[in-house]
């Protein structure tokens, strides 16, 4: 809502008239930018169509191909690793429908960057569903980091084109062609890493999370491998330590093991490993690395 007042005086009198425009419900962090051209990254409240409530949304207005919400964070603090998950929570989360993706997490993503309150592990998500039209095409962002603030370090951030399927987990997903997206048109927007991505022409593919409910051995994962159909011998369903379920990420070609740049989350195993994990460089961004604090968030826009 706007209010606009206006002040007319003449030799005798002074008339004041206040007028106010009502601005349409914002339905999206575009409808933002096109009623407010001028407005600062940060939380709005939109009206979300497919809830018929209002919520909180985060809007960036400043990197491009966007404007982009923020779908889902992911943190990890420095000095831990996910042994020091309490498992009633990683089952919650990321094991036992509805998982992260649905929106079941610790509140809402409303920060490009860890919070003041973010000491420990952090899993915030909007429900995927509720942003996403059957055949509709938008971008798919990953954005992650090392340290916080003016620390913060190692950033990569890219961004792939892709056609929503009407899916967002593998549970329900008839075939593997709904098991994931299809991703194209890469631009990285922001690379402080040193680090030499792969960047081979192949097709890659955002994953799909699935959780403990999903028997059969054929899916998308970043089990011990980072392509379809890997999961033999220690990544089947018998196997649930390692099988990582409630994971997410950009996985490259079955030619191609080591895949494009990309990272996944959440990456739980019963080992020492990671929340955040990032298969293309390990030693600065996983696994062997517990030194600083990693946060991996994804964005949507659509196109």
């Amino acid at each position: 809502t706007s209010t606009t007042t206006k002040t007319t005086t003449t030799s005798s009198t002074t008339t004041t008239t206040t007028s106010t425009t009502t601005l349409p419900p914002f339905l999206t962090c575009s409808s933002v930018r096109q009623a407010l051209p001028g407005a600062p990254s940060g939380v709005y409240t939109i009206f979300n169509s497919a809830t018929s409530a209002s919520m909180q949304v985060y809007c960036d207005f400043d990197t491009g191909r966007g404007p982009w919400m923020l779908l889902s964070t992911f943190y990890q603090p420095a000095g831990k690793a996910t042994q020091d998950l309490p498992f009633a929570t990683w089952d919650s989360y990321f094991s036992t429908r509805p998982i992260w993706i649905e929106g079941h997490a610790q509140g809402l993503p409303l920060a490009a960057e860890p919070g003041a309150g973010d000491v420990d592990f952090a899993f915030k998500s909007v429900n995927w569903t509720n942003f996403l039209i059957n055949g509709a095409s938008y971008r798919l962002r990953q954005r992650f980091f090392k340290g916080t603030g003016a620390n913060k370090t190692k950033v990569f951030d890219v961004s792939y084109a892709f056609t929503y399927n009407g899916y967002i987990l593998q549970d329900n997903a008839p075939d593997a062609s709904k098991q994931a997206y299809i991703l194209t048109d890469r631009v990285v927007h922001s690379d402080t890493t040193n680090i030499n991505w792969d960047v081979k022409v192949e097709t890659v593919r955002f994953y799909l999370p699935f959780t403990s409910s999903k028997t059969v051995v054929n899916v998308y994962t970043g089990c011990r491998g980072y392509f379809y159909g890997q999961e033999v011998p220690v990544c089947v369903p018998s196997y649930i330590g390692d099988r990582i379920y409630g994971s997410a990420g950009i996985i490259g070609a079955t030619a191609d093991n080591g895949g494009p740049a990309a990272t996944w989350a959440p990456y739980l195993t019963n080992g020492n490993n990671d929340i955040v994990y990032c298969h293309s460089n390990s030693s600065v961004y996983g696994l062997s690395d517990h030194s600083n604090s990693v946060f991996l968030s994804y964005w949507l826009a659509r196109q």
